[in-house]
């Protein structure tokens, strides 16, 4: 319960006590661009990501940090929380964005701080929107911006470690701008949160960066279901955490 309380405290203050550096951030990306706005502002939403998994009591372990490349990638994973965001936005070592849903563009303060670090939202009702927010996405992955997409498109409700199928559609960011694929896995967060809602609870979570891959290297059948051999390989990742 404290847990919960302090977060959401330190949530709703920093987004309005950091409202002067929001205004100094949207006229530096005015003047230096989408781009560098997103670099100026990683370092600041690490850090509060950092206070709140530290108040949350989530402490976390990295693996495979040496995987990452150092270029704009397409980082696909697992999703089972709400914390997966906070465990891998703290170890983003490049600029990076968020596919999110539509709905959370509606939330006034944190849509900004969302747009600064070059997320995008999908409308998941209108498949026009879908198309766009990918075209979208390979033109910011080609103009040096990582995106990080949870292509099961929903959380995991099961606590077995299993995926849903991953939406194709979201590799064609990586297979259309040629970037290299990270498999991300992520475990340990669920426990800390939904599998108790509403209440906060302490715990320890990993966080695993698989070998890159680039869609064209694949094989030609492995070029069309390049999502599923993405969830291939993550799975691999949660069988090693797991020590199954």
């Amino acid at each position: 319960m404290l847990r919960l309380i302090l977060a959401l405290i330190i949530a709703v203050v920093y987004l309005i006590l950091f409202l002067p550096v929001e205004l100094v951030l949207f006229l530096l990306g005015k003047k230096d661009g989408w781009l560098a706005r997103a670099r100026y502002t990683r370092p600041i939403i690490q850090w509060i990501f950092r206070v709140l998994l530290w108040v949350c009591g989530i402490k976390v372990t990295v693996k495979g940090l040496e995987n990452i490349p150092d270029e704009p990638v397409l980082y696909v994973a697992n999703h089972q929380s709400l914390f997966d965001i906070l465990v891998a936005y703290t170890q983003m070592p490049q600029a990076t964005g968020f596919i999110s849903k539509k709905e959370v563009d509606r939330i006034p303060l944190l849509r900004d701080w969302m747009r600064f670090i070059g997320c995008l939202f999908l409308d998941r009702k209108d498949p026009r929107s879908g198309l766009q927010m990918i075209i979208d996405a390979i033109g910011r992955v080609q103009a040096g911006l990582s995106i990080f997409v949870f292509p099961e498109g929903t959380r995991r409700p099961a606590e077995d470690g299993g995926m849903q199928e991953f939406h194709e559609g979201t590799m064609k960011i990586a297979s259309k701008s040629g970037c290299p694929v990270v498999p991300v896995a992520i475990t340990g967060t669920r426990k800390c949160f939904e599998a108790h809602l509403p209440w906060i609870r302490a715990g320890h979570a990993t966080i695993t960066f698989g070998k890159p891959f680039r869609v064209a290297d694949l094989e030609k059948p492995l070029q069309r279901h390049s999502g599923a051999y993405a969830r291939e390989r993550i799975q691999e990742l949660l069988g090693e955490d797991t020590g199954k």
